[in-house]
């Protein structure tokens, strides 16, 4: 992520959360520290984690909030991958990999 970038979702934060007044200073220093803690997360990730809190949450977020967010949503992307296509296997293959698998099972003691 970008500084440009964290440092214009968190003005609209601030925005959107208007009890939690700051000065510049500590937007400046609020900035600094979660840019340490979420750089690593791609400016439109962030962009939506942002947008999945406010949609669930009324209090102003820290970062571990926004982490927690990218994290769900990378789960969410996973679980909604589809998986590849299994491959035609002829009858013989698969007797081979089934004898396959049970041998290993002997060996293993399963």
């Amino acid at each position: 992520m970008t500084k440009k970038k964290l440092l214009k979702e968190l003005t609209k934060l601030l925005v959107y959360y208007p009890q939690h007044k700051r000065s510049i200073d500590e937007v400046s220093i609020l900035s600094e520290m979660w840019f340490e803690d979420l750089k690593d997360i791609p400016d439109d990730d962030f962009h939506q984690a942002i947008i999945k809190y406010r949609i669930e949450n009324e209090y102003f977020p820290i970062a571990k909030d926004i982490r927690e967010c990218y994290r769900q949503m990378c789960r969410n992307r996973i679980k909604d991958t589809k998986m590849l296509p299994f491959p035609d296997m002829t009858k013989e293959k698969l007797e081979k990999n089934k004898k396959m698998i049970r041998d290993m099972r002997v060996l293993k003691g399963v």
